[in-house]
């Protein structure tokens, strides 16, 4: 048996439908039996009537035919002779030789006992009137003919009138009923329709109305973003329809949720990455950038237990790396995880990775590596994430570097690897900056290699070039890293800015002078000394200024023997 979670809509408004054509079609029909019933009883109705006033006549034809008979016996007068028989000859011809009168066994005895008597009377009525009959005869044979009259009138026609006014009766209490049940028939309908209507109007309402309500209102609440819960269960109409609809409408909201939830990670990815391009924009260390990367990353993976590696090419066994030599993502869930990158630390047994190559458009960089101690699905989202996260960290490492390299051609001596003197008037400017705000005290130190011509000319530029870079070594590793500032401005000359006063430049140039004597000793075939020319310059002081002080020591140096350091204003440097 069908049950009623499988039944429709459509299935109850059709057994709604056929209960109605049942009810109209019994209806009409009881109608039909009701209408011709009304007829039939009307008919009998006008029968009965109409027998009532035949059968009234003949009373009175048998009354009337009294009048002539006592007018007869007054008068003897022929003409009554003429009128009996009239009056008898129209009594016979009302009597019915139908089937109106004759419709019922007792209207046949009726009618063959008024005939019958009729032509009794007729017979008494043609002796009555013979001429030359005796008074005495002619009164017996008018009592006989009225007590002939008298016994069919009080006798059979006054019975027979009664019987037909209570057939009449009868046949009014049968219509009356008849109309009656009509009306009864007739409100028992509109009640019918009416209960019709009520389960029709109760269909709509539960199996359609109501839940199109329920589900307008929570179509709103998802429009306005609440994402509501799914019809519960309890909720669906038993309706195949309707449920389908619920069905249908839940599954369209899961994915409607679904695409937003895509929809919104897909924001957070995109808000993520333009904050790494913004962030990288203005950062000027690689580290910074990777940070920020490492942030968005913990941002997306914060309910993974996830770890987050950035592996830059210059560490050892990077390039081993399947990412780099695969030039994109590999994980251990590729190939079905038959084959897992047996290279790195990140592949390890048990372990779940993701690996992007960081990639610029020149060179591969490095890696960045998600693992997990626990197992997890990598989805397509995830993967094109950390794609897109590897791809801007590429862009903005190279661009750091780039910009490093560039600026380095810029401000660094591409021999020596020294600050050059664009970089030296730039560092000046910062430090009388400084000066004038900290009351600081700095000195400037002008250095020369000694007859480093001689060394040219008797060894070669290649050999100069070597001197030129060992003795750069030496002044960069005698310089303090953040306060001093070592700098090639030409040839074999070298300007120093130093932080403190003439005293501790002079420690700083002396430490520098006797390094390079010790460096080149008798074993190497080549004597290498330097001399240096000291300056202290003030908070207004001018480059070109400090510059020429220093240099005019750096010539007295040079004159009273080279190798030696001399500061300016002195006769002699300290000892």
């Amino acid at each position: 048996m069908e049950s009623m979670r499988d039944q429709t809509i459509r299935d109850r408004l059709h057994s709604l439908l056929r209960r109605l054509r049942l009810g109209a079609g019994a209806f009409f029909i009881v109608w039909a039996g009701f209408v011709l019933l009304y007829v039939f009883t009307g008919q009998s109705i006008l029968q009965e009537e109409d027998r009532i006033r035949t059968t009234e006549k003949i009373e009175n034809s048998f009354l009337s035919l009294q009048e002539p008979l006592i007018v007869y016996l007054e008068t003897q007068s022929p003409s009554q002779k003429i009128r009996f028989d009239t009056i008898l000859q129209e009594t016979l011809a009302r009597m019915p030789a139908g089937s109106g009168i004759l419709a019922e066994s007792r209207s046949r005895l009726f009618a063959e006992r008024v005939r019958g008597m009729l032509f009794q009377v007729q017979a008494l009525g043609n002796a009555l009137f013979v001429p030359g009959i005796t008074p005495g005869e002619r009164q017996q044979l008018t009592l006989s003919l009225t007590n002939l009259l008298f016994e069919a009138v009080h006798n059979d026609i006054h019975p027979f009138l009664r019987h037909l006014r209570a057939s009449e009766r009868r046949t009014i209490h049968r219509i009356i009923l008849v109309i009656f049940f009509n009306l009864l028939f007739f409100v028992s309908e509109i009640v019918l329709f009416l209960w019709l209507e009520g389960l029709l109007k109760e269909l709509m309402e539960n199996a359609v109305l109501k839940p199109l309500e329920r589900l307008a209102v929570w179509a709103l609440s998802v429009a306005k973003g609440d994402s509501p819960d799914s019809f519960s269960p309890e909720s669906i109409p038993k309706d195949a329809e309707m449920r389908d609809l619920v069905e249908s409408i839940n599954m369209m909201k899961d994915s409607l949720v679904m695409a937003l939830g895509q929809t919104r990670r897909k924001l957070q990815h995109n808000e993520l990455l333009s904050m790494i391009i913004q962030a990288s924009g203005f950062m000027s260390r690689e580290q910074d950038v990777i940070d920020v990367s490492r942030q968005a990353l913990m941002t997306v993976f914060e309910d993974e237990t996830v770890e987050i590696h950035f592996n830059l090419r210059k560490e050892e066994g990077i390039d081993e790396c399947w990412a780099i030599r695969k030039g994109g993502l590999i994980s251990d869930q590729d190939w079905s995880g038959l084959v897992r990158c047996h290279q790195c630390e990140h592949a390890q047994e048990g372990r779940t990775y993701l690996c992007s190559p960081i990639q610029s458009a020149e060179e591969t960089l490095g890696t960045i590596t998600l693992r997990s101690g626990t197992r997890i699905d990598w989805t397509d989202e995830d993967r094109t994430f950390l794609r897109d996260v590897a791809a801007h960290v590429g862009m903005a490492l190279s661009k750091l570097r780039l910009l490093h390299r560039h600026r380095n051609e810029a401000i660094l001596d591409p021999l020596t690897g020294l600050y050059n003197r664009r970089y030296l008037e730039d560092f000046f400017q910062r430090v009388s900056s400084l000066m004038r705000r900290h009351g600081k005290t700095h000195s400037f130190i002008m250095l020369d290699i000694d007859h480093f011509k001689e060394i040219n000319d008797a060894h070669g530029h290649e050999t100069g070039d070597k001197v030129l870079k060992e003795v750069s070594d030496i002044i960069r590793g005698s310089m303090r890293q953040g306060e001093d500032m070592p700098a090639r401005i030409g040839g074999e000359e070298f300007a120093l800015i130093v932080h403190g006063g003439r005293e501790q430049a002079f420690v700083v140039a002396e430490k520098i002078r006797k390094k390079v004597s010790e460096n080149w000793g008798p074993s190497r075939g080549l004597n290498v000394s330097i001399s240096a020319g000291i300056s202290e310059f003030a908070p207004d002081s001018v480059l070109s200024g400090v510059m020429k002080e220093a240099d005019e020591a750096l010539y007295r140096a040079k004159k009273e023997g080279r190798n030696r350091t001399v500061i300016s204003g002195e006769s002699k440097g300290p000892d």
